[in-house]
C-alpha cells in the first residue's frame, strides 16, 4: 500500500512498501514529490500499480545485474548468435557499475554517476554501445510487464565526436590491387575493393551466386567470419542484392574458379560450393584476409585502412563521380538512402565557392 506524507507546503513524501529483503528487514521505495496533494495521490497510485506488476516482494528486490541476466536468456532466440555474444560482453562490462543497484530504485542521475568510469576506461564507441544496450535492456522490462515505466528514459548516449573517415580514393584503390594481384587471397581482395560488400558477404558467395553470361553477383547469404559458418540470412533484408562486375573482377574469378577444380583436398560443386573457402571446405579465416590486406599496404606504400574501410572507399568514390545517392544506396544494401547519407555525407561534404567578376 502507498503512503502519501506531507512535508511541507506542496511538498509530500511518497512511500511504496514492496515486501521484505532476504535479511527480513522491510523493502521499500521512496520519493519526494512536488505539487498538489491530489497529484502526490494519483504518483502514488501510479506507483503502486508499477510496483505490484513485478509479481511479488522477490520480483520488486531483482538488482539490475539480476535483470539483465534474465534479459540475456529472454533474447537468445530473437537476436544472431553474434549479437547476443556483444550483448553478453556488455552486461559483463555493466554489472561491476551497476548490478547491484535494485530495480525498483533505479534513477538516471545515480546510473550516470556510475557509468562515469567508461569515460576514461573504454573507447567512444564502445561507451556508446554499452549505453545503447542497457536503454534496450530496460526497454524490454517495460515489454515483458517487468516495469510499467522505463526509468532509464531519460539516459543519454554519450556524443561521439565523428572521426574522419579512412578511404583511398581511385588512383589508391587501383594502386592497392596492383599490389594485390601478388599475393593468394588476390580474388577475395578484389571483389572487396570493387563492389563495397561487407566481408562476410563476400565469403558466403556460392557459385551459383556468380552469373559470368549476365556479369553479375547477387548477395543471397553472409558467413560468420568468427565462427566461420554461413548464415542462409543477409544482414537485413535490403542486403539481398545484385551488382554489375568488371570483366576484369570476371575474368579473376573465372581463373580462381579454375584453380578451385584442381585442388583435392575439398571437391568442386558447380552450384552450391562456396567461391572462398579453406582446406577443410569451411568458409576462408578474416585473420588471413586481415594480414594479406596488411601486406598489401605495406608493399604499394598505402597507409593503414581496415578491411571495411575498403567498403566506405567504394562509397565515396561513387558518391565523389556524381552517382546518386539511390544508387550507392542499392549498392551497399543500405535499406534507406538516410543511412548513406548519415556515414557518407562528410567524406563527400564540399563545394566551389563563388567567382566575382571584379
Amino acid at each position: 500500500m502507498a503512503q502519501v506524507r506531507r512535508r511541507g507546503p506542496n511538498n509530500y513524501t511518497i512511500i511504496v512498501y514492496l515486501g521484505r529483503k532476504e535479511n527480513g528487514k522491510k523493502d521499500c521505495y521512496s520519493e519526494t514529490f512536488y505539487g498538489e496533494r491530489r497529484e502526490a495521490n494519483m504518483r502514488a497510485a501510479e506507483l503502486e500499480i508499477q510496483f505490484k506488476r513485478r509479481r511479488g516482494p522477490k520480483k520488486a528486490a531483482m538488482t539490475l545485474g539480476d535483470y539483465l541476466d534474465k534479459w540475456l536468456d529472454g533474447i537468445q532466440d530473437n537476436v544472431t548468435p553474434r549479437t547476443h555474444e556483444k550483448y553478453s560482453w556488455h552486461v559483463k562490462r555493466l554489472k561491476p557499475l551497476v548490478g547491484d543497484l535494485q530495480l525498483s530504485k533505479l534513477d538516471v542521475l545515480d546510473v550516470k554517476e556510475r557509468l562515469k568510469p567508461l569515460n576514461s576506461d573504454v573507447a567512444p564507441r564502445t561507451r556508446k554501445d554499452l549505453y545503447c544496450t542497457l536503454r534496450s535492456a530496460m526497454r524490454q522490462a517495460v515489454d515483458w510487464g517487468i516495469l510499467l515505466i522505463n526509468p532509464l528514459a531519460g539516459l543519454k548516449t554519450p556524443r561521439m565526436q565523428k572521426k574522419e573517415m579512412n578511404v583511398l580514393n581511385l588512383a589508391e584503390v587501383e594502386q592497392f590491387l596492383e599490389a594485390a594481384k601478388a599475393y593468394k587471397h588476390y580474388p577475395v581482395i578484389r571483389v572487396l575493393a570493387v563492389t563495397g560488400l561487407r566481408l562476410g558477404e563476400v565469403l558466403g558467395l556460392k557459385w551459383g551466386d556468380i552469373n559470368f553470361d549476365k556479369c553479375t553477383l547477387t548477395v543471397k547469404r553472409a558467413a560468420d567470419c568468427r565462427r566461420r559458418i554461413l548464415k542462409e540470412e543477409t544482414k537485413t533484408e535490403s542486403s539481398r542484392r545484385t551488382i554489375e562486375l568488371d570483366q576484369e573482377t570476371l575474368s579473376v574469378l573465372a581463373a580462381h574458379r579454375e584453380t578451385q577444380k584442381k585442388e583435392k583436398a575439398v571437391p568442386f560443386r558447380k552450384r552450391d560450393g562456396l567461391v572462398f573457402h579453406s582446406q577443410d571446405g569451411r568458409p576462408l579465416r578474416e585473420g588471413a584476409i586481415r594480414i594479406t590486406k596488411n601486406r598489401i599496404l605495406k608493399k604499394s606504400g598505402l597507409r593503414h585502412i581496415r578491411l571495411h574501410d575498403l567498403r566506405h572507399s567504394v562509397a565515396t568514390i561513387k558518391l565523389n563521380a556524381g552517382e546518386s545517392l539511390i544508387s550507392v544506396a542499392g549498392l551497399l544494401g543500405h535499406a534507406n538512402p538516410s543511412t548513406t547519407v548519415k556515414t557518407y555525407a562528410h567524406p563527400v561534404r564540399g563545394g566551389r565557392g563563388l567567382t566575382p567578376k571584379t
